[in-house]
């Protein structure tokens, strides 16, 4: 049962028979109880797990469309790019772009121009540009 300060406040003075504050006063209390709270977490710590994706798809786009990446060799590609703002890089022109939708799973919308046929692909995770880094934000 969650309790808030005030009644955790009241509880320990409750047990310490102590609730006309005779003993110390709500300054003091709530230093103790601070204080308490400080070392207990260092007992046991909560540890929050976070999985990161790290984006390691890539091949070559096989039609050349404009503002268009197209592989119909492995369709690999997902609704969730497009939401998810990956970054395609065109290895072969060392040029970037930004998906904008899935049109189907093997041809995705980006923000620009990039590629022509036959040339390869890497796509990557939110604002990065190389296929180790993952962005925290």
């Amino acid at each position: 049962m969650a309790r808030t300060y005030a009644e955790t406040r009241d509880l320990v003075e409750q047990i310490y028979q102590d609730t006309g504050n005779s003993i110390a006063g709500t300054v003091e209390w709530d230093y103790w109880i601070e204080e308490g709270l400080k070392k207990f977490s260092t007992y046991r710590p909560h540890i929050i797990e976070v999985v990161f994706k790290i984006e390691s798809r890539y091949g070559e786009d096989n039609v050349g469309t404009s503002s268009k990446l197209s592989d119909t060799t492995k369709s690999q590609f997902l609704a969730i790019d497009a939401t998810d703002e990956k970054v395609v890089h065109n290895i072969t022109d060392n040029t970037y772009a930004v998906v904008l939708a899935q049109d189907s799973t093997s041809v995705l919308s980006i923000s620009a121009d990039i590629f022509d046929v036959n040339e390869g692909y890497r796509i990557y995770n939110k604002r990065c540009w190389k296929n180790n880094q993952i962005n925290i934000g």
